[in-house]
């Protein structure tokens, strides 16, 4: 736990900046002793290459026209290895990529490509296949997580539409992962059974027996953009870098399509339809000069493939005396030095003054995002660009543009928040991995602005050996102006001409969220009691109308940092990398490292019941901010206090930020102090829609989705969570709750989230 540390972790990072190499490890290779064990990208030129756009340049999954399963949009999507040039300056090879591809051919689609297009109210049914190569395309650390992988395949992939409200079965967690059946043969993680009617039958009746494992979505949710990535337990980091992951964009009648004068689509309230998603990465582009070593720990690599850390490096991460962490080694956290917006390195994108929506999304690792627009300076002699004009203080000049955020991971906000106005700043734009951004963004100017970041990494404090940017010196190679790497200069908007699409900004927007009123007692806020019925256990949904059980005592839980101890790795080693982890306050006794957390395999702690209302109180006593994210439910943030090293308050809980005051499921949680929000946990198979029945085996009722085929339907129930029921004799529904470092996440900060009626 780090208040009970004599030097931080960020002391250590800061301080082994200065240190340089004086911590590596023996046997190094030379090129890393004058720094760290990290690689670092060959210089790309900025602004080069044009942004791909979704829909027009990036692929859309493509429904099936003659599907067999009424009143669903059904799709077949498979995740395999491809390569795709991914800047013009790279090798015309390609860089090495996972990706998705669906069922209209053979060959893979570009980076990101396969987004949905969904629908509230019409559900998606699809079905999922790996074709992921037997040896994975970059390091692989076999160690991680905690015992018990249920699988050493590396082809092994799992769908995690990432803010659905799901079905436990559909929602792609850590054990339901499946590998390609050409490589040796298909293996299954242990949360997957079969469940939904394929339309088998016998004589022309249905054969209710006859079961696919297809993911199920019911689409009941507000408009908002999620995405679907791979969650397999022990690759998720990789897997997701590697390209596993795309976006979900849900609709609803204020996304709903209208013709607009001039072409111009927007919705029925004058907002742009759809809006541009714009998902953010930060990479590594394998040099050989910078780490001729990489390709022992990688099958085929070329030059411009992706590069990943193997080596756990002192000189950046603690270990404990004595310990040696394997060779390939998972790492702590991975910042890579060139940032990527739609899967093109630093590219351009062309806009008209005035209106324009966009819906960010930040999908790196671990790489927190400090947004802000600002102008480009073009240097007076030489004509150079891509860096930001700077003002007699050393700052990048505001670019003239105004920025109104409408919505977030948990889908519009109630109120729109203005971020920036004639290019100040009115409120932070800050986005954690996995968290999203709906904004409405008027350029009111014509000009270069460039998309700036000055997130320290790791957020909040930074070290400077992972902040590259022109004329860095503590990072291993110096940037140059108008070159990569970079983690500052994210791309450029080129303003000419004019848009003609004509906003007017709404005052309010009409979703669902948690009257709150203020906490007179601990600061911050506290659900409006005038929700609540008198005797204050009943919560009502304004908007909905929808009854849910409340309980104002809250859960309580932390998260940690400890050493990882001998015999934690697979195999028992004696590794002592750093490892995070979640505790809950009421199970002390589960805790293996005292008051230092639990593993993913420890018996669940954390337990929901739908249709409820609960308070969770997290205390974050490590160094970082952590971006957590809940499966299932959507959360409100009631407040943020900060706590001494016994975790008592010390001063007033804070509001949260005008543009988190509407649902999220990726919260920010910051050192120091406890973040306190309001979980809402909605059944994601409601009655009527879809009907109870009895499970043969417990007697229990259960959900159940209708599938109709041919005009003859099938009750598919919904099953128990096998892999509870087998490691800890519960008869319950299978979700998680994790860091969204996915770093992190991996090793070992996710915990089981059992949900019951």
């Amino acid at each position: 736990m780090s208040f009970r540390r004599k030097i931080t972790r960020r002391q250590f990072i800061k301080g082994a900046a200065i240190a340089g190499g004086a911590m590596m490890m023996p046997g190094m290779p030379p090129f890393l002793r004058k720094g760290h064990a990290f690689g670092w990208s060959t210089p790309l030129k900025k602004f080069m290459d044009p942004m791909p756009l979704f829909v027009t340049d990036i692929p859309l999954a493509t429904r099936f026209t003659d599907q067999k399963y009424s009143g669903v949009d059904y799709y077949k999507l498979t995740a395999g290895v491809f390569r795709q040039q991914l800047h013009s300056q790279l090798p015309a090879t390609g860089t090495r990529l996972y990706g998705y591809r669906d069922h209209t051919g053979t060959g893979f689609h570009k980076h990101l490509a396969g987004a949905v297009l969904a629908t509230k109210g019409t559900p998606v049914r699809f079905s999922f296949a790996s074709d992921l190569p037997a040896s994975h395309m970059l390091p692989y650390d076999l160690t991680i997580p905690s015992p018990g992988t249920g699988g050493l395949r590396q082809d092994r992939a799992a769908v995690h539409l990432h803010g659905g409200l799901v079905p436990w079965t559909s929602d792609g967690g850590p054990f339901h992962w499946e590998s390609n059946a050409n490589n040796g043969g298909y293996v299954k993680g242990d949360s997957v059974t079969p469940w939904l009617w394929d339309g088998g039958s016998v004589a022309g009746v249905p054969n209710p027996n006859s079961k696919v494992w297809d993911y199920f979505y019911p689409n009941n949710q507000s408009a908002r953009l999620m995405w679907y990535h791979d969650h397999a337990i022990g690759q998720t980091r990789l897997n997701a870098y590697a390209g596993v992951a795309t976006g979900y964009i849900v609709q609803d009648d204020w996304d709903k399509l209208e013709a607009y004068g001039g072409g111009i689509l927007q919705n029925i309230h004058g907002i742009p339809f759809l809006g541009q998603p714009i998902v953010f990465q930060d990479k590594v582009f394998w040099d050989p000069a910078n780490d001729p070593s990489y390709n022992l720990y990688v099958t085929d690599a070329l030059p411009g493939d992706l590069w990943y850390p193997w080596q756990y490096d002192p000189a950046i991460w603690p270990v404990a005396k004595g310990a040696t962490p394997p060779t390939p080694s998972a790492v702590a956290e991975f910042f890579g030095d060139t940032m990527l917006a739609n899967g093109v390195v630093f590219p351009f994108h062309n806009v008209g003054v005035g209106w324009h929506r966009f819906r960010f999304l930040n999908a790196c690792n671990a790489r927190f995002l400090d947004l802000s627009f600002v102008q480009e300076r073009v240097h007076p002699k030489n004509g150079l660009t891509g860096e930001p004009a700077m003002s007699n203080t050393n700052k990048p000049i505001p670019a003239n543009v105004d920025v109104w955020q409408i919505g977030t991971e948990g889908g519009f906000l109630p109120t729109p928040v203005p971020l920036i106005q004639a290019g100040l700043p009115v409120q932070p734009f800050i986005l954690g991995p996995a968290e999203r951004a709906d904004i409405l963004v008027r350029f009111n100017q014509a000009g270069n602005v460039i998309l700036y970041n000055v997130a320290g990494s790791p957020f909040p404090g930074g070290a400077p050996i992972f902040d590259w940017f022109a004329g860095a010196t503590k990072t291993p190679a110096t940037p140059k102006p108008g070159f990569g790497p970079n983690t500052r200069t994210i791309m450029r908007f080129a303003v000419s001409g004019t848009s003609n699409i004509n906003v007017t900004v709404p005052t309010t927007i009409p979703v669902s969220y948690i009257p709150t009123a203020i906490d007179p007692v601990n600061g911050g806020l506290m659900v409006d009691p005038n929700a609540l019925n008198p005797a204050g256990d009943i919560y009502t949904d304004p908007f909905t109308g929808l009854t849910y059980a409340y309980d104002p005592v809250p859960v309580e839980l932390t998260l940690n940092e400890v050493v990882e101890p001998q015999g934690f790795a697979n195999g028992g080693a004696n590794t002592g990398r750093l490892l995070t982890l979640i505790g809950n306050r009421a199970a002390p006794t589960l805790l293996p490292f005292g008051a230092g957390g639990a593993y993913y395999f420890e018996p669940p702690t954390e337990s929901v019941v739908y249709n409820t209302l609960r308070i969770w109180k997290v205390y974050n006593l490590t160094a970082d901010a952590h971006p957590m994210h809940f499966h299932l439910f959507n959360v409100q943030i009631l407040g943020r206090q900060p706590v001494d090293k016994n975790l008592l308050p010390r001063g007033p809980a804070r509001l949260p930020l005008p543009n988190e005051m509407g649902f999220k499921e990726t919260v920010n949680m910051y050192p120091g102090e406890v973040t306190i929000v309001a979980a809402l946990v909605e059944d994601p198979l409601p009655v009527p829609a879809y009907p109870r029945v009895i499970d043969p085996f417990t007697g229990a009722t259960r959900p159940a989705v209708p599938v109709t085929v041919a005009g003859q339907t099938v009750n598919s129930m919904l099953p128990f969570s096998p892999r509870l029921n087998a490691a800890y004799g519960l008869n319950a529904d299978e979700y998680v709750w994790h860091c969204h470092i996915l770093e992190h996440e991996e090793h070992d900060m996710m915990r089981p989230l059992v949900a019951s009626d």
